[in-house]
């Protein structure tokens, strides 16, 4: 159906657009797929949808305006509203007499919301660029504007404090107050020497912000396809958006997929990219049962981590607990199929609880009810065969969860600041 993966989308906090680089080898070298994931922490990623139909296209980078996604990357340019249908538009802008190597397009945009596109290019030395760009229309000027910067690859420019700033090289961090330059080295901890005696080196640095928290994204290139020099796997590190000169030691993104240079972007859900309102999907024939079971935990999941977070913005502390991120392995009810339905109940009547005792220890009345909540207890089912009886024990659990997710959140929108 056209609006799946835009439903998949909406079950995250974040999404990623890259490519995997599976299949690559000594005479493929710059093999890739473009991809879309999802991610509720910014570390493990689920796999959305593979896009063949976009090419070879590397180092994606993404942005939404209004009710499109905009996606470029080396060197293509495309626009959707369902990632079903693509429309692609003329870059012919990023062609320059005596320029090579002209890689990795990024949007961004200024402190005006002006969109613009960044990119790396060798003429004399290794340059960054940026033109200014049309989200309505897909129109780019003022094209190869020079940035003053420490010639650098793979530029990526994001405004943050009231500064512009560039990451160049994966490693060297600078701000700014203008995206023109010049800018400031920001010194810092961020790893990028050789390792083991082994030359690697970091590329493709991306960030992702979130509250307080900037995530900073790169490929680690070991060399670990045999054959082809760019390869690696990406790594992930963390600092204070005040603080950029101390980060947490880099650790390795997980997915089911070899993410590689791509960028992240914060779901839009709501005013706040928060849970409004829970709708579970009931189950109505045995193959649905995989994707609606695993689309109903996820949403609720992300539902209680909404009522936990705002609940502890609104103590003035964090009371949060995060449940366990389950994966379905397997779309058919086998055993591990029931085994993962069973613990999902199990999982969700907990989770659900812990909110609830937290709510009514503090006083708060149910609005529909007028009463004090009630605590839930949800009906495991007992076998593996899909008929009437199971489905109606499923749904029902859905229609309980649903209806006491929903009662939080409302209590929560009532207080909520």
């Amino acid at each position: 159906m056209e609006n799946d993966i835009l439903k998949q989308i909406s079950q995250y906090k974040f999404i990623y657009f890259g490519f995997d680089p599976a299949g690559e080898n000594s005479s493929n070298l710059w093999k890739a797929t473009p991809a879309l994931c999802g991610s509720n922490d910014a570390i493990n990623w689920t796999l959305i949808a593979e896009f063949p139909q976009l090419g070879n296209l590397r180092d994606g980078n993404i942005a939404k305006y209004k009710d499109y996604y905009w996606i470029t990357g080396t060197t293509n340019l495309y626009r959707t509203k369902n990632f079903h249908e693509f429309k692609s538009f003329d870059v012919s802008f990023l062609q320059r007499d005596g320029y090579t190597d002209i890689w990795a397009p990024e949007f961004f945009t200024d402190y005006s919301d002006n969109w613009h596109l960044v990119w790396g290019a060798v003429s004399d030395s290794r340059h960054v660029y940026v033109a200014d760009f049309d989200p309505e229309t897909g129109e780019v000027t003022n094209s190869w504007q020079m940035v003053n910067e420490d010639h650098g690859m793979d530029p990526h420019i994001w405004k943050m404090n009231g500064k512009y700033y560039l990451s160049i090289d994966a490693y060297w961090l600078y701000e700014s107050d203008s995206y023109l330059g010049p800018f400031t080295l920001i010194k810092n901890n961020i790893e990028h020497s050789d390792e083991n005696g082994k030359t690697i080196w970091y590329e493709a640095g991306e960030t992702l912000i979130d509250g307080d928290t900037i995530y900073f994204y790169c490929d680690h290139i070991t060399g670990s396809v045999s054959g082809v020099a760019d390869s690696g796997q990406m790594v992930v590190q963390t600092a204070n958006i005040h603080d950029l000169s101390k980060w947490t030691g880099p650790q390795n993104v997980t997915s089911s997929i070899n993410m590689r240079h791509g960028s992240f972007l914060k779901v839009e859900s709501g005013s706040d990219a928060t849970v409004t309102k829970v709708n579970l999907t009931h189950v109505d024939k045995p193959f649905d049962l995989g994707s609606n079971t695993k689309h109903n935990y996820e949403q609720c999941l992300s539902a209680i981590n909404t009522i936990y977070n705002r609940f502890g913005k609104l103590l003035g502390d964090d009371v949060g607990a995060k449940p366990d991120h389950l994966q379905l392995r397997s779309s058919g009810l086998d055993r591990n199929a029931w085994l993962y339905i069973v613990h999902v109940f199990d999982q969700l009547e907990l989770e659900i609880n812990k909110a609830v005792g937290v709510f009514r220890s503090n006083g708060f009345a149910n609005i529909r009810t007028k009463k004090d909540f009630d605590y839930i207890e949800l009906v495991r089912p007992l076998n593996l065969m899909i008929d009437t009886s199971y489905q109606t024990t499923l749904n029902n659990n859905w229609d309980q969860v649903q209806t006491t997710l929903n009662d939080l959140l409302a209590v929560l929108t009532k207080f909520h600041v």
